[in-house]
C-alpha cells in the first residue's frame, strides 16, 4: 500500500504524536498493511521497527494514528466473558 504526499496524517492521542513523522515516511514509501476491521476502516501497518494501528478513509487520503508498538512488545489482548454479571 502506498500513499500520496498529500495524505493527511494525524494522531488520535498525544502519546502517539511522536511517531507521526515515522508513520508519514512509511506511508510515502509503501507499507505492508492488514485490514483489521472493514466497517470502521482500521488497519495494521507494518513498518521496519514499529507496527502502526490506524484508521483511514477508503481513498487513503487521510490516516489517523490510533496506536503503535514495537514488534517485540505487541499490545496485550484482554477477553472479557460474554456475561460479566456472573
Amino acid at each position: 500500500m502506498r500513499f500520496s504526499e498529500s495524505a493527511r496524517v494525524i494522531s488520535y492521542v498525544p502519546e502517539q504524536e511522536q511517531h507521526l513523522d515515522a508513520l508519514r515516511d512509511v506511508l510515502h514509501h509503501g507499507v505492508l498493511a492488514r485490514m483489521e476491521n472493514e466497517e470502521d476502516g482500521t488497519y495494521e501497518l507494518y513498518g521496519a521497527d514499529r507496527t502502526y494501528y490506524v484508521a483511514m478513509t477508503p481513498a487513503r487520503e487521510f490516516a489517523a494514528l490510533i496506536s503503535s508498538w514495537h514488534p517485540d512488545a505487541p499490545p496485550r489482548e484482554i477477553n472479557l466473558p460474554e456475561d460479566s454479571a456472573e
